[in-house]
């Protein structure tokens, strides 16, 4: 039986530990002081799966999924981690681990899609996912109705737009 509350989160730390590995002196580089250090290379997160569109131009489809699970810095997975904890137990609790899996693709596909309409500029992270949670909880509070759902949906509300403030 695998724990998939408990896979995604391990497996985005694990590849943000392997783009560290794959480039030591982009992740070692401190010329942006202490936020500066632990980031990886462009060359790592390309071989891991980054997405945008020349990574779709050159057929590599596959990039749309596997770009979530992709950080760019300390900060970038230390808050992407904490929301995943924070949201995944809700939503696999709601709807079962196997949706929460669905939902958070999905989410996660969506945003890539969305960013490589708009931008199309290299892309990675957990945040269209994370959407797709907060998404998830919302929709079960309109469904359930009552006060105390509606109090939920406020609070989800609240922080999907405090995360998509910090987003820019």
């Amino acid at each position: 039986h695998i724990d998939l509350l408990t896979l995604i989160p391990t497996v985005c730390i694990a590849l943000f530990v392997l783009s560290l590995l794959i480039d030591l002196k982009s992740a070692l580089n401190t010329r942006g002081g202490l936020f500066g250090m632990l980031r990886p290379g462009g060359c790592a997160l390309r071989a891991l799966g980054m997405t945008g569109s020349d990574a779709i131009l050159k057929g590599h489809w596959w990039t749309i999924l596997t770009a979530t699970y992709l950080h760019g810095g300390l900060l970038h997975i230390l808050f992407n981690v904490l929301w995943i904890r924070q949201l995944g137990p809700e939503v696999g609790n709601l709807y079962g681990s196997a949706r929460y899996f669905i939902i958070f693709t999905a989410g996660g596909v969506v945003g890539f899609v969305l960013s490589n309409a708009c931008t199309g500029a290299p892309t990675i992270g957990a945040s269209g996912a994370i959407f797709g949670l907060f998404a998830a909880l919302i929709v079960y509070g309109r469904w359930q109705g009552g006060h105390m759902m509606a109090m939920m949906t406020r609070q989800v509300w609240q922080w999907a737009i405090l995360l998509f403030i910090f987003g820019f």
